[in-house]
């Protein structure tokens, strides 16, 4: 069960109010932690690929691993780690779609605003 799954049972239990407040927080400070700890792990490169891949701050979408990687000067494989780190994060998650490209769903929005803020 992802982090956004439980984050929902969590709205709809019936429960105190402010137990519930203190748990949807605790979630929330995790799940920032928990990006914040994937983007540290990243290299320099890597980083650069997902801040472009990420920098239009759209949920799904397909790229294409060689063009990214063109246009930052890294490699297709420098692209392919970056986003394994971020999926075994459970940040986000990303299909190959062969000639398609790669197609990325982010989990949570808030990747969007830590990721510009290295």
């Amino acid at each position: 069960m992802k982090l956004w799954q439980i984050t929902s049972k969590i709205k709809e239990t019936e429960m105190d109010l402010h137990k519930k407040v203190e748990i949807l927080q605790m979630i929330e400070e995790f799940e920032n932690d928990l990006i914040k700890t994937a983007i540290s792990a990243l290299s320099l490169n890597e980083l650069k690929a997902v801040q472009y891949v990420l920098s239009d701050k759209v949920s799904e979408k397909s790229f294409f691993k060689k063009e990214v990687a063109e246009k930052l000067n890294i490699s297709a494989s420098t692209i392919v780690g970056a986003f394994d780190k971020m999926q075994t994060a459970g940040i986000l998650s990303v299909k190959t779609q062969g000639v398609k490209g790669v197609h990325l769903s982010v989990y949570n929005d808030k990747v969007f605003n830590l990721i510009e803020k290295v």
